[in-house]
């Protein structure tokens, strides 16, 4: 069940919500971007066969990552999110149907709502969670 809504880009001079179409026009950017560096300054960008890569990472990586802050869930939020999925009784790969799922959210909306935020605090999904 996907609980939020991550983002919509500009692919090939339309706005899109489509996952793949996403990953996609993120990838051949990216591509895009090694290539052109590659192209314009092949040394400067990778390290020569003779350069230690721990030393080079060390070199280009100085500075640690910024922190990453996690805006938790809360059970409103949950329950908001909840009352606009369309109510079906078929089910996916979870086997709990919209229907069941609107009906009790009030009583599983707490315990739902700790183990989110325990995930995404803790960086552990459950492995059945990890389907697309």
């Amino acid at each position: 069940m996907l609980l939020f809504h991550l983002l919509s880009i500009c692919a090939e001079g339309k706005s899109t919500h489509n996952g793949k179409t996403i990953a996609d026009s993120f990838n051949k950017h990216f591509v895009s971007v090694a290539r052109d560096m590659l192209a314009t300054e092949p040394e400067a960008n990778m390290p020569s066969i003779h350069t230690d890569s721990l030393q080079y990472l060390a070199r280009t990586h100085n500075q640690p990552f910024p922190p990453i802050n996690i805006k938790y869930v809360s059970t409103k939020e949950l329950k908001k999110i909840t009352k606009t999925l369309k109510i079906k009784k078929s089910y996916g790969y979870d086997e709990i149907s919209t229907k069941v799922l609107s009906s009790s959210i009030y009583y599983i909306s707490s315990p739902l709502t700790y183990i989110i935020n325990r995930m995404l605090s803790s960086g552990i999904f459950l492995s059945r969670l990890k389907f697309a």
